[in-house]
């Protein structure tokens, strides 16, 4: 991990500030200020404009009301510019200490933009919790844009223990089986099974998890959730080229621990994997008649590729753009 650290915006940042925000990828999910607004920011007690420094700026961050005597202090925006190297999730880390331990503020807020999906899923990976939407609030060139509220309090913040992830070993076997068994029974109970127990045994996975390719999430030292991570997928995605793209099969997680928090979580770490690995996509395939799942990784910003039948399965093909 990089030396990452947040340090006062000064004066002679605001080009930097102003290019950045204005950069096409960027403007579409925030509202651009002034170079008048930015520097009256600056000099706000009630305001905290922060460059994320890392041997160079790499991003900024606002936060607002620090003077606020209900502890509230809104996340008000943060710029990554350097991406693709994990500055956004830890600069949102950072930026959680500073309110919390420095600032000892009670609640940290945040407004998002409906269609960044991908933010929404950092921050809820985060431990945000969304409280509502503000509904086509907001008019763009595009027509009205909605914004969903999302938070963490304190306590929460105090309480919340990492999902830590690593790759499964031979001693993880039984473990990872029994993540796998207690998803597939959970289907067939819903009448929404894809997978069948014959495809799924201790002989039929020892060879990936021999291989490395499974990962085991673990949530306050409980195995959660299981996510199988391949380079290479000639089954589902024979008919692309195999050297852009990562691959996510098997993701499950024990009921106990549904809610999203750990699928974000496997999934979230899936992503920053592959860019490790200089991959241009992420993809996934799942049960094409399941749309509750599909909705969850439409809404962690997997987008549509195409349908595909595979003897038996008929399958929606997802990728996510790196």
């Amino acid at each position: 991990m990089s030396n990452l650290q947040l340090r006062l915006t000064e004066e002679t940042d605001l080009d930097y500030v102003l290019d950045a925000e204005n950069d096409g990828e960027n403007r579409q999910y925030i509202i651009p200020w002034s170079r008048e607004q930015h520097l009256q920011a600056i000099r706000d007690n009630n305001i905290a404009h922060l460059i994320v420094w890392s041997e160079t700026r790499v991003g900024y961050v606002i936060l607002a009301g620090l003077l606020d005597t209900n502890q509230s202090v809104e996340f008000r925006r943060i710029v990554i510019t350097d991406k693709g190297k994990g500055y956004g999730k830890q600069t949102v880390e950072i930026v959680k200490k500073l309110a919390f331990e420095t600032y000892n503020d009670h609640r940290l807020w945040l407004d998002v933009k409906a269609q960044n999906h991908r933010a929404q899923a950092i921050y809820k990976a985060a431990g945000f919790a969304i409280e509502g939407t503000l509904r086509e609030c907001l008019k763009s060139d595009n027509g009205y844009e909605s914004l969903v509220i999302m938070s963490i309090l304190q306590r929460e913040y105090r309480n919340l223990s990492p999902i830590v992830i690593r790759q499964a070993t031979l001693e993880d076997l039984s473990t990872v089986l029994d993540i796998l068994l207690e998803a597939i029974l959970w289907l067939e109970q819903k009448d929404m099974a894809f997978l069948n127990k014959d495809e799924i045994s201790l002989d039929l996975i020892r060879p990936d998890v021999e291989a490395g390719l499974f990962y085991i999430a673990f949530y306050e030292g409980v195995a959660a959730g299981v996510l199988r991570f391949q380079t290479e997928d000639l089954v589902f995605w024979d008919d692309i080229p195999q050297e852009y793209s990562a691959f996510i099969q098997r993701l499950a997680v024990r009921r106990s621990f549904a809610g999203g928090k750990v699928s974000s979580a496997l999934m979230q770490w899936a992503v920053e994997k592959s860019r490790e690995l200089g991959k241009s996509y992420l993809r996934l395939d799942c049960a094409a008649d399941r749309s509750r799942l599909r909705a969850v990784y439409e809404n962690f910003g997997f987008q549509y590729h195409s349908d595909k039948l595979v003897e038996p399965y008929f399958v929606a093909r997802y990728e996510y753009k790196l």
